[in-house]
């Protein structure tokens, strides 16, 4: 049984996590910004490492949804708004110079062309290589997961094999860092580098399938862990992408703190942090939060064209806006009634399939 219930909680912290991003390409702008909302990535990463960590854990592994289920549960939820973005983008912004960009968005390469490769950055699509990070961890993590549960592996092994993981990605960032050729899209966008928030997010999944989250203690002892974690996001959030220290320490930080913040959400952890991550706006933009990802970078582009790149306050009123209603209306028009579709189908299916006495 799924006892993950309080999906308020979570959807608050997947609001916090779009809110940092929105703001960073606003402010990334500026010609000496003071924000940088990186982090606001990872904690999207440390997110779903838990969700599908646990989802599997809990149903797939104890004989519910099977491999191939929980792929078409993926590809309904993520390709229809991501093919319906993109269609626009090509048609609407023909002038963008870099139509490799838009072949490794719709093929779920992007952040190994845009971590290994010297591509020309695409002003309209280059934010959406974390949308292909996020899809090659479900390929290859479902795959682990699945093949580990059915041949029983002991859980001490399974938490050793995402532990190696974590520190696998910090120790190459370091290393990268540290060669003397230090290019900052090597580690900032490629996934053997960008792993380590999943890794520490399907730490704290595990955790929590396994009921090690369970009792008063842990979620008290999570309560306090939340101001070390959100301290740990918000010092990110000071460090430039050029800056090495955002590979070598506040990367790793903000990988835990945004793990923790997601573990203190699963079991809504009594504390100040929590009570904002249930407080509207932010559960709304939670459940928006995909089609925002995909549609406001673009947006604030073409408001830039118009008003300047240098007009941070226009991109802001006019910007914003203009991402929420396109947002809203992916979210409501193509995400929900296409997933709610799908799964009606199958139910009926389900229903005409012969029972055998």
């Amino acid at each position: 049984m799924n006892r993950l219930q309080h999906v308020r909680a979570l959807d608050g912290v997947r609001g916090v996590a779009v809110v940092l991003i929105v703001v960073h390409h606003i402010v990334v702008r500026a010609a000496d910004p003071p924000f940088s909302g990186w982090a606001g990535v990872d904690l999207f990463f440390a997110l779903s490492g838990f969700l599908i960590t646990q989802s599997i854990l809990t149903s797939g592994g104890a004989g519910g949804i099977g491999l191939g289920e929980f792929y078409r549960r993926r590809f309904w939820r993520l390709a229809p708004a991501l093919a319906l973005f993109l269609a626009i983008a090509v048609v609407v912004w023909p002038e963008d110079p870099n139509p490799k960009s838009a072949l490794a968005a719709a093929t779920q390469w992007l952040n190994a062309l845009q971590g290994y490769g010297e591509p020309p950055f695409s002003p309209h699509l280059a934010h959406l290589w974390s949308i292909s990070a996020e899809v090659q961890f479900y390929v290859v993590w479902a795959l682990v997961l699945f093949a580990l549960v059915r041949l029983r592996v002991p859980r001490v092994l399974v938490l050793a094999l995402l532990v190696g993981a974590f520190a696998g990605s910090q120790a190459l960032r370091v290393a990268i860092v540290g060669d003397g050729a230090f290019v900052w899209n090597r580690p900032y966008f490629a996934p053997d580098t960008r792993s380590a928030a999943l890794a520490a997010g399907c730490i704290v999944g595990l955790a929590f399938a396994w009921g090690w989250l369970d009792g008063r203690f842990a979620r008290w002892t999570l309560a306090v862990a939340t101001v070390p974690a959100v301290t740990a996001l918000w010092w990110g959030t000071t460090f430039h992408h050029l800056d090495e220290r955002l590979y070598t320490v506040a990367m790793p930080l903000a990988a835990l703190g945004g793990a923790g913040l997601v573990a203190a959400a699963a079991v809504r952890a009594p504390s100040p942090v929590r009570l904002l991550c249930e407080l509207q706006p932010l559960p709304f933009l939670g459940k928006i939060s995909y089609s925002l990802y995909l549609w406001h970078l673009p947006l604030f582009e073409q408001v830039a064209e118009w008003r300047g790149a240098d007009d941070l306050a226009g991109i802001a009123t006019i910007g914003v806006p203009m991402a929420l209603a396109a947002a809203t209306a992916s979210h409501y028009l193509v995400e929900r009634p296409l997933l709610r579709g799908v799964r009606g189908l199958r139910a009926r299916r389900a229903e005409r399939v012969p029972q055998v006495a």
